[in-house]
C-alpha cells in the first residue's frame, strides 16, 4: 500500500501531540531547577500542538479536495488527520462537564462568585 504525501501528513499531524505531551512530562524535572530550559521546552510543546491543530486542519482540505481518491477513503485520511482538533474537542468538553457537575461555587446577590476551593481552605 503507498500512501501519498497528505496521507504521511496525516500520520505526522497524530504523532505531534503524543511527542508534545512525552516532551511536557520529561520537562516537569527541569521546572524548578532549570527554569529557561523549562521555558524554552514548554514553548516547544505550545508549538507541537499549534502546528498539529493547524497542520491537521489544513491538511484534512487538501485531502478532502483531492480527487484522484474514492470518497471513502478520503474521509477516513481526513479524521485521522483530524483526530488532534477530535482529540481537543472532547478533553474540552469533558473538562466543562466535570466542571459543571462538580461546581460548588456560591454566587452572591451581587453577582460575585465564591469559589469553593477557597472557601474550603
Amino acid at each position: 500500500m503507498k500512501i501519498d504525501k497528505f496521507q504521511r501528513n496525516a500520520i505526522i499531524v497524530c504523532v505531534l501531540p503524543i511527542i508534545a505531551i512525552l516532551v511536557a512530562n520529561y520537562t516537569q524535572q527541569y521546572r524548578v531547577s532549570n527554569r529557561n530550559l523549562y521555558l524554552i521546552m514548554i514553548a516547544i510543546v505550545y508549538m507541537l500542538w499549534g502546528t498539529s491543530l493547524l497542520g491537521g486542519g489544513v491538511n484534512s482540505i487538501f485531502i478532502l479536495d483531492d480527487k484522484n481518491q474514492k470518497l471513502k477513503k478520503r474521509i477516513f485520511w481526513s479524521i485521522i488527520s483530524l483526530l488532534p482538533l477530535i482529540y481537543l474537542g472532547i478533553m474540552l468538553c469533558t473538562f466543562f462537564i466535570i466542571d459543571e457537575f462538580n461546581n460548588d461555587d456560591i454566587i452572591l446577590e451581587s453577582g460575585e462568585r465564591i469559589d469553593g476551593y477557597y472557601r474550603n481552605s
